[in-house]
């Protein structure tokens, strides 16, 4: 009887199971999705460069790296200023001016200030380049031209950077929301023009080569 005793097994008493029982498991580590998301949309962006190593490379060490367009994607560039008028935005609250813009482009968009004034760069599906009606200071970038893009954690001035990150691969503005937004920077790019001929300050309208280094 003793040795039955013996190689019986211990056993936990019930009230100490039921209290191991409501205890929370440890969570179990995971892959930051963050990290993932950012690796992939950099992979995304690099590939529209034949060689897509060297703009990983670029955005390590410089920041910023040139990008085909026409190949994955185009940009319009709409002059900073044209854009705030427009949708009645200024600096002064950067939460309301990227909620604003996310509101009227839904897509990524990069700002440059090396300009006169600045410009943004709206980042469009590749077969906008064809049939698009630009004037009044923007202009759509397609292909044959090179655009500086800032690496994905370059949010912040100076020099070009990102106002609104892609949110995954293949994420760009819609067409038909720029176009619109471009009707109402219109008005404003006409009244600027008029305000210049009576030796106003342009808002920035001529400088056409920004998306240049």
């Amino acid at each position: 009887m003793a040795d039955a005793a013996r190689e019986k097994p211990e056993q936990t008493p019930p009230s100490r199971r039921a209290a191991m029982d409501r205890m929370p498991l440890p969570a179990l580590p995971q892959r930051g999705p963050a990290t993932a998301t950012t690796r992939t949309i950099e992979a995304w962006l690099a590939s529209a460069r034949s060689e897509p190593a060297k703009a990983l490379e670029e955005w390590r060490d410089q920041g910023v790296t040139l990008l085909p367009l026409g190949r994955h994607f185009s940009a319009v560039r709409i002059p900073v200023a044209l854009v705030h008028s427009a949708l009645d935005v200024d600096d002064s609250d950067g939460r309301r001016l990227a909620a604003v813009l996310r509101s009227s482009l839904n897509g990524p968009v990069i700002r440059d200030q090396r300009a006169s004034g600045g410009v943004y760069y709206a980042l469009v599906p590749w077969w906008s380049a064809s049939g698009w009606s630009e004037g009044d200071g923007v202009h759509l970038l397609g292909d044959g031209v090179y655009l500086g893009v800032p690496a994905l954690k370059r949010t912040d001035p100076p020099g070009s950077h990102w106002v609104l990150l892609p949110k995954h691969r293949h994420d760009l503005c819609s067409t038909g929301r720029v176009a619109d937004l471009i009707r109402r920077v219109a008005p404003v790019a006409q009244e600027a023009a008029a305000a210049d001929l009576d030796g106003q300050p342009d808002f920035g309208l001529a400088s056409t080569n920004a998306h240049q280094p």
